[in-house]
């Protein structure tokens, strides 16, 4: 037997534990359940844009967050 994943299936093959945990981070990796959460209710078109703006939003300061920390370290590093 192949042991191919196909789509957002695992296989299991004894230990039932571990495949149920690699499901569940497959699909939070794919963000799967944040989107099932978000289809429960309707969303309005203004509500779901400014959803969308605040989401890039967040992003972008997260990764200049993490490039400034990350030029600290490397600033730390050199003893600067």
């Amino acid at each position: 037997m192949t042991n191919i994943l196909s789509g957002r299936s695992v296989p299991v093959s004894g230990n039932v534990l571990m495949c149920y945990r690699r499901l569940w981070s497959i699909l939070n990796n794919n963000k799967i359940r944040q989107e099932v959460r978000r289809n429960r209710y309707y969303e309005k078109p203004t509500i779901r844009r400014k959803r969308i703006r605040r989401e890039i939003a967040e992003s972008r300061f997260k990764e200049a967050v993490r490039k400034k920390v990350w030029l600290i370290l490397q600033m730390k590093a050199r003893g600067l």
